[in-house]
């Protein structure tokens, strides 16, 4: 008797085609939305959680318009730094993590002292991943002419 309930279902179900395809369309994409908003929900509510002070941590960004066109920055002035610390009472720490500022380390070093994780950057990591970066790029740019200079022109004019 529970063997033949899936031939039953099948019949039933290319009798009515229609109606099952709207219904497994409709299934499948309650169910994902619903995954995707539970995804969504946990990304939401589980971003920093893990720091002691995850409440108190602020980051400040900027929004430019020009000629009617809303432009979203991820970095704000330089002077606005020195003018949170001195014109905001209630702050504890201040870093300013700035793209062109020469005193970027001192930036990081201080902003990671706010943080449960203790973590010591001397001044040797930076060396050493700055020495990395330029072997690296010497090294792509070392076989790319090596490559372009062994190259027979006769077969790249070939295949283009």
């Amino acid at each position: 008797m529970i063997a033949s309930y899936p031939r039953l279902i099948l019949r039933r179900l290319g009798r009515q085609k229609v109606n099952t395809t709207l219904h497994i369309v409709g299934l499948t994409l309650g169910m994902s939305v619903c995954l995707l908003i539970g995804l969504f929900l946990r990304y939401e509510l589980t971003f920093d959680d893990y720091h002691d002070k995850a409440g108190r941590t602020y980051r400040i960004n900027s929004v430019w318009t020009h000629a009617g066109k809303k432009s979203y920055r991820y970095s704000t002035p330089m002077p606005l730094a020195e003018a949170l610390r001195s014109g905001v009472t209630g702050l504890e720490s201040v870093t300013l993590a700035h793209p062109q500022q020469r005193s970027l380390y001192y930036g990081i070093d201080t902003w990671l002292q706010n943080f449960a994780f203790r973590i010591d950057i001397g001044w040797h990591v930076f060396v050493i991943v700055g020495a990395v970066s330029l072997v690296v790029a010497l090294l792509t740019v070392s076989f790319q002419a090596l490559k372009a200079a062994w190259a027979n022109p006769v077969e790249s004019l070939r295949t283009e």
